[in-house]
């Protein structure tokens, strides 16, 4: 396990503003499409209507696997967040904050983590 690290040297900062909007709109639209694809206020959409609803008609099965395969993705980056933090001395929490935050953002919250650390290990060479 990581060795103990003192608070002053934990590093969580969350990803730049457009991955703050778009990734969780995009997961909540994809998860709606996957789960409840009824949910989704097609008559809303303007001149996208028919494509939309076309597209949640007739291909219900690769919505939801890409749905699948997005979540098992994320899922899998999350783990390797939480684990690389722990590598490189954060605390607990500061972690688990990772591993979250890479769920929900993905490779938008994992780069910046790995390339700080990069970065923090050239500087001690």
């Amino acid at each position: 396990m990581a060795a103990k690290s003192n608070d002053n040297d934990q590093y969580f900062r969350l990803p730049k503003l457009p991955w703050l909007i778009v990734s969780p709109a995009a997961l909540a639209v994809l998860t709606a499409a996957a789960l409840k694809p009824e949910a989704i206020p097609v008559d809303h959409l303007g001149p996208l209507k028919s494509t939309v609803q076309s597209v949640l008609d007739n291909h219900h099965g690769l919505i939801t696997k890409t749905f699948a395969v997005i979540i098992a993705v994320h899922g899998l980056e999350a783990i390797y967040a939480t684990y690389f933090a722990r590598k490189n001395n954060q605390n607990l929490g500061t972690s688990l904050a990772w591993g979250i935050q890479t769920f929900i953002y993905g490779v938008a919250s994992l780069i910046p983590l790995k390339t700080h650390f990069k970065r923090k290990n050239k500087k001690k060479t």
